[in-house]
C-alpha cells in the first residue's frame, strides 16, 4: 500500500501509516485473540466500522484515519443476523459467517476463524502487539 506525502505530513504521521499498512493484513489473518466481554448475538450483530488502530503501542490518531478515509481506504464489517459476514476491506470485499461465543463472537472468513470481543458498541480483534477496534455504524 501507498500513500502519497503531503508538504504538511509529519515524519511520525508517515511512520504511523506505515505501520497501518503493516498491520492492516491481521483483520484477515488467522490467530486473532479477542478482548472484552462475553456477548450475545444482538451485540454482534450490526455494522461496524474502523475505530481505532495501533501496533506496539502505537496508536494511529484522528488524522490519519481521517487521510485513509479521504484516500477511500475504509474497513467496515457487517454482521447479519442470519449470520452473514462482510468485510470491506480497503475496497475490497470479503464474504464469511459469525456466531455468537460465550466470550464475544468467531468470524470466519475463508474457512480462518476470528475471535472478537464485544463491549457496548466496541468490538476489539488483537494480535501479536496490535490491536485494532471498530465501533457500531449501525
Amino acid at each position: 500500500m501507498k500513500f502519497s506525502s503531503a508538504p504538511y505530513e509529519s515524519p511520525q504521521m508517515n511512520h504511523k501509516l506505515s505501520a497501518l499498512a503493516v498491520a492492516l493484513p491481521l483483520l484477515v489473518g488467522a490467530g486473532l485473540t479477542a478482548c472484552g466481554s462475553p456477548s450475545t448475538e444482538a451485540a454482534c450483530e450490526g455494522e461496524w466500522g474502523l475505530e481505532q488502530m495501533s501496533m506496539n503501542g502505537d496508536i494511529v490518531g484522528e488524522e490519519e484515519m481521517a487521510q485513509l478515509e479521504s484516500l477511500g481506504l475504509t474497513i467496515e464489517l457487517t454482521m447479519d443476523a442470519d449470520g452473514a459476514a462482510e468485510l470491506l476491506f480497503l475496497g475490497e470485499a470479503e464474504t464469511g459467517t459469525w456466531r455468537a461465543t460465550s466470550s464475544g463472537c468467531v468470524l470466519e472468513f475463508a474457512g480462518e476463524e476470528i475471535p472478537v470481543g464485544v463491549s457496548g458498541d466496541a468490538l476489539t480483534m488483537e494480535d501479536s502487539g496490535s490491536v485494532v477496534t471498530f465501533a457500531r455504524t449501525q
